[in-house]
């Protein structure tokens, strides 16, 4: 009877070992066949970039200057994680408690063009540009305590514990590895009905170019001659807009979307473990999925940056 109730007794552990086993597995194999996706795609030039799944290799280049809310530098791109450090009668863990990313574009340039990349839901892969832990009641950096209030995150009484800050960023001049979808950017239809507004505008407020206008010379702006003046707005806005017209984004049918540091392994093992387990160490077998990963990715033969720079 007594083993019957032991048994019993560790039969939710043995589910929960049972289910966290089956989910790392699926996840390992996913990471897996990312790598051999990787491995198996060569680097375009972005001189002559084709539409679709692509990857590509260059410096960065911020299109607007962001500031990284944790180190306060200037970056073209950023993601800050702050972690709780928590408890419990049987392990202790680091917890997600937030996270964030900026969105706005960047642009990579090869040597032979650049391309704007619209980070919005791609995996990175970057190391660690800052990271700071605090205590309880230990003081924190000013501006740490300014991110703080703006996530509305609470530290000392009544409030969170120990806590862990980190920041991975991208500056102008980092090498960066992209694989995601050459496509035409999402909002450019929005973008150039705005132009096109825009100029119609200034037309309307420029008594000279309204007599342009009119073509035949009759005083009276008649329904073509205002339509071909649209057309002609429309054939002005798409040239202006032309040059950023097609970005790497994220595909709208879940093609991997990758962003690394590492061009020669675009897998490293630390961002392998971080996408596995958001709010663990290691556990689970992580560590050495993304060791099997990397091992994989490395052996890929695209052209670095160096060569295809040449």
């Amino acid at each position: 009877m007594l083993e019957s109730l032991l048994d019993v007794e560790h039969l939710p552990h043995a589910a929960f070992g049972a289910v966290a086993g089956m989910v790392m597995f699926f996840k390992g194999f996913v990471r897996l066949r990312t790598a051999r996706v990787v491995e198996n795609t060569p680097t375009s030039r972005i001189r002559s970039l084709p539409l679709g799944s692509v990857e590509v290799i260059g410096s960065v280049r911020a299109a607007e200057p962001l500031e990284g809310p944790l180190s306060g530098k200037s970056v073209a791109y950023y993601e800050v994680l702050v972690e709780e450090y928590r408890r419990s009668r049987n392990h202790s863990r680091w917890v997600r408690i937030h996270r964030e990313a900026s969105s706005e574009p960047f642009s990579v340039h090869d040597g032979t063009g650049h391309m704007l990349v619209l980070p919005d839901g791609s995996d990175t892969h970057l190391p660690h540009d800052y990271r700071h832990e605090a205590g309880t009641f230990a003081e924190v950096p000013a501006h740490i305590e300014a991110a703080l209030a703006n996530w509305n995150i609470r530290r000392g009484f009544f409030g969170r514990g120990r806590l862990r800050f980190t920041e991975r960023h991208l500056q102008d001049g980092d090498t960066v590895y992209v694989y995601g979808v050459a496509q035409e950017r999402p909002d450019m239809r929005h973008k150039q009905a705005e132009r096109v507004n825009e100029k119609l505008r200034e037309l309307r407020a420029d008594p000279d170019a309204m007599q342009a206008v009119d073509i035949d010379g009759d005083g009276h702006i008649s329904d073509d001659e205002w339509d071909y003046t649209r057309v002609r707005a429309v054939a002005e806005a798409r040239e202006e807009l032309q040059e950023n017209r097609i970005v790497i984004a994220k595909g709208r049918s879940g093609e991997m979307f990758l962003i690394s540091e590492n061009p020669a392994n675009p897998l490293q093992e630390h961002a392998v473990s971080n996408v596995l387990c958001d709010d663990c160490e290691g556990r689970w077998g992580t560590r050495q999925v993304g060791v099997a990963a990397a091992r994989l990715s490395s052996q890929r033969q695209g052209t670095d940056l160096a060569s295809q720079q040449s």
